[in-house]
């Protein structure tokens, strides 16, 4: 395993449903495996440490000695929508971004206008596809103007 977590984000998620301290990731290396029912439904996740990972860690990690992964809910890196109608644009923009969106937006005077630049995650272009293309035009507008802050 060469996995090392996409952004500081993941490992405080991470570390806040175990209980832990972020710092504890330091130098450590980990896979996310999705698990799924026999009918494709998702359940959880598992956090699976490679096997030379200093054992101590492991243990204030929260695993037992010899182990070498720790479940991880299934919505453990869900963020609860926002009630603000604006601060859903920035919801939305922040989650794209996270996810390795490969749009960015600048303004223009008072235009904000959507630039591309690749490649793009497998889990960006579905976040696109399911939250951001349905959008209606001044729905669009206001995320573009968002992804723009966030630019």
């Amino acid at each position: 395993m060469d996995y090392e977590p996409e952004n500081d984000s993941e490992v405080a998620v991470i570390a806040a449903e175990w209980g832990v301290s972020a710092d504890l990731f330091d130098g450590v290396s980990y896979e996310i495996d999705h698990l799924e029912s026999d009918d494709g439904h998702p359940y959880g996740m598992l956090v699976r440490f490679d096997d030379d990972t200093d054992e101590d860690t492991l243990i204030a990690l929260g695993l037992q000695p010899g182990e070498y992964t720790r479940g991880l809910s299934l919505n453990a890196f869900d963020r609860p929508e926002p009630e603000d109608p604006y601060e859903q644009f920035d919801y939305l923009a922040r989650k794209y971004k996270e996810l390795g969106g490969a749009y960015s937006a600048i303004m223009i005077g008072d235009a904000a206008v959507l630039q591309a630049w690749y490649p793009s995650s497998e889990a960006a272009e579905q976040f696109w596809r399911q939250q951001i293309a349905p959008l209606g035009g001044q729905e669009r507008d206001q995320f573009v103007r968002a992804l723009a802050r966030r630019s």
